[in-house]
């Protein structure tokens, strides 16, 4: 098992146990459709940012446009484009089924 799925499992019995909560999304409030728990760190499983659908494709958006690197020992993070356009259909056919589009 991956650390990813790992993580998962790990989240997914702590909310059954009630050792975690689902709480709104952290970017709109959205309580519905069902509220994701967003892992930025798959060695932190119980660490999670609450994200709704829409909100959590975002993100991971976000991410794969983040590019470090390091220049003389200094990480520096630069976000860009790559690859977005071809998203773009998909977040068009996404914002019409997402309540919270904003």
């Amino acid at each position: 098992m991956d650390k990813k799925e790992h993580a998962r499992r790990l989240m997914t019995q702590a909310i059954e146990r009630g050792d975690l909560v689902r709480k709104p999304c952290e970017r709109c409030g959205a309580t519905e459709p069902t509220v994701h728990g967003h892992h930025e760190d798959y060695d932190r499983p119980l660490d999670v940012v609450w994200l709704c659908q829409y909100h959590h494709l975002i993100r991971h958006n976000e991410l794969a446009r983040m590019v470090t690197f390091t220049v003389n020992g200094i990480a520096y993070t630069k976000f860009g484009w790559y690859g977005f356009e071809e998203h773009l259909n998909d977040f068009d056919k996404f914002r019409d089924s997402v309540p919270c589009w904003e």
